[in-house]
This record gives C-alpha cells, sequence and structure tokens, in this order.
C-alpha cells in the first residue's frame, strides 16, 4: 500500500509542472487534421484554468472563427488512459472524463511507456518504435499499433507529452502539429 502511495505521489509530483509552468507552455499550436479524408486546420493553446488543463482551439469555418476548448482535470493529465476523440463543438468547453486526455498522453502512460516500451491507451497497446525528433532537435517517440497500423509520435517529456502526429488510423482521424519543434522550444 505504501508503495501505491508512493508511486502516486512521484506521479503527481512529476505532472504538476503541467498546472504550474510558470509560463513555459508551449506556443499556439498550428494543427493539422485528417478526418475521413477531409482537411481541417485548427490552432490550438494550452493553459492552467483553476484545477484544468484547459485546450482552447479555433478554426475558420464558413468565413467565420469558430472556437471552443477541452478541459482536462488533474487526474486526466495525473492517470488518463484514454484520448478524446470527440469532434470540437463551436462555442462550448468539452469536460473529459477522469481517464481521459486531449491531444496528449498522461504522466503515468508516459512513465509507463519509457519504463516498459509499451503505450497503453485507448485500449490499444502500441510498441515504442524509435525516437525520431520533431523537427530538428525536439525529441519525440513513436509508436505503433501492430494489429490496426496506427501510428502516434508523442513529444518526449514527462512534463507536455503531446502527440504531435497520427496516422494510419483505423477510425480514419489524423493530425499533425505543423510547428511542434518550434512551439515547444523553451518549455520542455
Amino acid at each position: 500500500m505504501i508503495t501505491r502511495i508512493l508511486f502516486a505521489a512521484i506521479i503527481a509530483l512529476s505532472v504538476l509542472p503541467c498546472f504550474t509552468c510558470q509560463g513555459a507552455t508551449p506556443d499556439t499550436l498550428h494543427f493539422t487534421f485528417k478526418l475521413h479524408r477531409q482537411t481541417r486546420r485548427a490552432e490550438m493553446t494550452f493553459h492552467e484554468q483553476g484545477d484544468s488543463l484547459v485546450v482552447n482551439w479555433q478554426m475558420p469555418r464558413y468565413g467565420k472563427l469558430l472556437g471552443g476548448s477541452y478541459a482536462m482535470g488533474k487526474q486526466s493529465a495525473i492517470n488518463g488512459n484514454k484520448l478524446c476523440l470527440n469532434q470540437p463543438e463551436p462555442g462550448s468547453c468539452i469536460e473529459l472524463a477522469k481517464n481521459e486526455t486531449a491531444f496528449m498522453i498522461s504522466a503515468a502512460a508516459y512513465e509507463a511507456m519509457k519504463q516498459t516500451g509499451v503505450l497503453e491507451y485507448n485500449g490499444t497497446r502500441y510498441i515504442v518504435t524509435d525516437s525520431l525528433p520533431c523537427g530538428d532537435s525536439t525529441p519525440s517517440i513513436h509508436v505503433t499499433d501492430p494489429a490496426s497500423g496506427s501510428e502516434m509520435w508523442i513529444i518526449d517529456s514527462p512534463r507536455w507529452s503531446v502527440v504531435w502526429k497520427v496516422q494510419n488510423s483505423p477510425l480514419e482521424i489524423g493530425w499533425e502539429i505543423e510547428n511542434a519543434a518550434s512551439a515547444f522550444n523553451g518549455c520542455l
């Protein structure tokens, strides 16, 4: 029991910087989404709001700039095991379940992946394939689901383990952060 409490405390301390990074948050992230053979572009920012990490998004559609947000509680950032794949809802804030994260993996999943070479997320077992830089120097981890061929690239950082690229998803949902390397400069 003491071991579990100690492990939970270590995980909590490793994710705490996400909520107290003293201004060291990524710049605006420029996402390109591929959804069922359609392409959409969006800008996203991450910031702390109360006890939540909020992801605000904006997307030009029909000559207007639409926007909304996703809100993750601290429990999501610490112990989440599922990526939220809900479509953004203009003008609203989607409150994520305690096991969901938005565009990033949890601290516990990140630590387990680093220790075992396996990422368990959304009920899928991804295997660490290699470590490639995002851009010139931002460290990144490449994981693949051997069963479906789905791939994700994750910023190699316990503070900002953002999924910067997804491709070959059986759900035909993918994305890439076009400016990931420069956006994370100075906050890893």
